[in-house]
């Protein structure tokens, strides 16, 4: 925590550290590694790597287009649409509703076979901005004081107004943002057949109980809206028997796709779009489908899943999870291989402080994968009717993978206790320090 309060700012933003290309790095170095050993090809780089993943349909990266294989099977998609209000140049709401419905056009023919897709906004009821200082921060292009705060909600968003700094510079602002779309999605012109549900905060519903103190949690109910190719909107409804309170787009993105397979036949695919092109969508799919998601007989996924992050310059990576998670369990002959591998990824702080000592995620995921006593200890999952039950995270080896990871690369970590390489990473212990250890040990 001293270390935090360091180097943090006051309004506990922080510095970029590369989260994205870190995670990338690692996942596709561990993907390399596990099908070198499947064939009988010589080692890969990391570049050499990168052509063999894409020519594997694992992972693509940079590329201008959907490729064929996920235009021609998805049917269902899950879109994270909290970066949209952030992209728009709207001056009316008239004009957001035409930004949003050209988008969904766009995905609608990039991906011609799609019948279902589902429109994550950000429920900031349950995720305060408060939380996202960092990214907060670099939204900022100036320091002027503002009273947006001040302004109704008339003011800030309606049919002709459209007040982008108080969209995004207030946490009133995005709320309105995030349901506007829910609360119009009739004036969608969409000539499409899909159907569209949109999980926002418009319609939450909080406890109604007489007795109090009462346990009940918020919820919030999503919009389905129906639209055909002939007349464009034709009817919407509440989806009441669906109870959504996950705050994060990219986590309730998660819940609808684990609800979707009843809608698949066999050789249908799914996709999770992530607007923002967050790298965490990844990590948490992995952790999801590796136990929650179908497999046929032989061990394989019964529909494909790709996340979809957009990038900068109109580009696309493609990760083909329930792929990447094949391979994985193939090599390892673990199935719980995703959830180890999602955990890892995260381990020590996800991405500030490893990187404030210069530990990358590859580091974080070969200790994690190469150090069979951590590998097979540090995570402990019980099942019950061949699902997951528990998942035990040990923090006495979490300890031991700490001292590995910390550990200096002139020193070994086999021979040092784990506060003496707390020390280290403070500063070198001198010898009297050590003199006077020895004497309060004996």
């Amino acid at each position: 925590m001293n270390t935090c309060q360091a180097i943090v700012k006051p309004d506990c933003s922080k510095p970029k550290v590369q989260k994205a290309t870190g995670i990338q790095k690692a996942l596709m170095q561990l993907l390399v590694k596990s099908m070198t050993q499947l064939s009988d090809k010589t080692d890969l780089d990391l570049n050499d790597g990168k052509l063999t993943l894409e020519n594997n349909n694992l992972i693509t990266l940079s590329s201008p287009h959907i490729p064929v294989d996920v235009q021609k099977t998805v049917k269902f998609a899950t879109l994270e649409f909290a970066g949209f209000k952030f992209s728009s140049f709207a001056h009316t709401g008239t004009e957001y509703l035409h930004h949003i419905e050209q988008n969904i056009i766009k995905i609608k023919h990039q991906l011609p076979c799609l019948k279902h897709l589902v429109i994550c906004e950000e429920k900031y009821k349950f995720t305060p901005d408060d939380f996202k200082a960092a990214t907060r921060a670099q939204r900022k292009v100036t320091t002027n004081y503002s009273i947006s705060h001040l302004k109704t909600s008339e003011e800030v968003l309606s049919s002709d107004k459209f007040d982008k700094p108080s969209l995004v510079g207030t946490s009133e602002g995005k709320s309105l943002a995030s349901t506007y779309l829910a609360k119009n999605v009739e004036d969608l012109r969409i000539k499409e057949n899909i159907t569209i549900d949109v999980d926002s905060e418009l319609h939450l519903t909080t406890c109604c109980c007489k007795d109090k103190p009462c346990k009940c949690f918020p919820f919030c109910t999503p919009v389905r809206a129906y639209f055909n190719a002939r007349d464009g909107f034709t009817r919407k409804e509440l989806l009441h028997d669906i109870k959504q309170c996950k705050g994060e787009a990219e986590m309730s993105q998660i819940d609808w796709l684990i609800n979707c397979p009843t809608q698949l036949s066999q050789g249908d695919s799914c996709a999770s779009i992530v607007s923002s092109g967050d790298i965490d969508a990844v990590v948490l799919h992995l952790f999801t489908l590796s136990h929650l998601w179908p497999k046929n007989e032989n061990a394989s996924y019964k529909n494909t899943v790709y996340v979809i992050l957009k990038k900068a310059n109109h580009m696309f990576d493609i990760y083909n999870i329930t792929a990447i998670l094949e391979t994985l369990e193939k090599k390892t002959l673990d199935k719980h291989i995703g959830i180890k591998v999602a955990i890892a990824l995260s381990l020590g702080g996800n991405d500030f402080l490893p990187k404030f000592h210069s530990i990358s995620h590859s580091t974080k995921l070969d200790t994690y994968m190469n150090i069979e006593s951590i590998n097979r200890l540090l995570v402990q999952i019980t099942e019950e009717n061949n699902k997951v039950a528990c998942i035990l995270f040990d923090t006495r080896v979490y300890k031991e993978y700490l001292k590995h990871i910390y550990c200096p690369k002139n020193y070994s970590s086999v021979s040092l206790t784990y506060q003496e390489v707390r020390q280290i990473s403070i500063q070198l212990p001198s010898k009297k320090n050590k003199e006077k250890e020895q004497e309060i040990h004996s």
